[in-house]
């Protein structure tokens, strides 16, 4: 055998993989329906939406863990943005995330969180205009859903436009950026 057998259950078998090959396997881990259409973009395209999903994914992946508070949530959404801007210490951002998730969070997730090195890696390889694109979406994400994490929200959001601007954090913020991908 020449190594350890390709799983999305193993980040240590993904992590020197070509980066086509790497988003693709973390994208049906995380996102079947994704990991089926993105593949079908123009190809000029389809690396950089394919990070972006895997980008907000890790996003996603901060917000839903139930084993951090609302501060620790806002914590690691916040130091993200700066490290999809700059493309520095992914490393210890993931070292540091990647212990505090629970069980609950589903197998591929967990390699996505110990692979975000590669994941930035990733991004800073595409135009400057496409990182703009990807950095944007990500800030407007990870410092929306921190407002929505400290409230009550056990009853739903009480109004149309707290509703409206979770949404917006949460997708409206990806069409935005989907928008001056397609338009680069």
């Amino acid at each position: 055998m020449n190594g350890p057998q390709i799983s999305i259950n193993n980040p240590e078998s993904l992590i020197n993989l070509p980066d086509e090959e790497l988003q693709a396997i973390l994208l049906e881990g995380v996102s079947r329906t994704f990991a089926l259409t993105i593949p079908q973009l123009p190809k000029e395209l389809h690396p950089a939406v394919a990070n972006a999903y895997l980008l907000c994914r890790i996003v996603d992946t901060i917000e839903d863990e139930v084993s951090l508070n609302a501060e620790q949530k806002k914590y690691f959404c916040l130091a993200f943005i700066d490290i999809v801007k700059t493309g520095n210490n992914s490393q210890p951002f993931a070292k540091e995330l990647a212990p505090l998730l629970s069980d609950q969070t589903i197998p591929a997730e967990h390699s996505l969180i110990h692979l975000i090195p590669r994941v930035i890696e990733i991004t800073h390889t595409f135009d400057s205009a496409q990182i703009d694109a990807l950095a944007c979406c990500v800030e407007t994400m990870a410092k929306g859903m921190p407002i929505f994490q400290a409230l009550d929200l056990h009853a739903g959001v009480k109004t149309m436009a707290d509703m409206d601007n979770y949404c917006y954090y949460v997708a409206g913020c990806v069409g935005e950026m989907l928008a001056k991908l397609f338009c680069n």
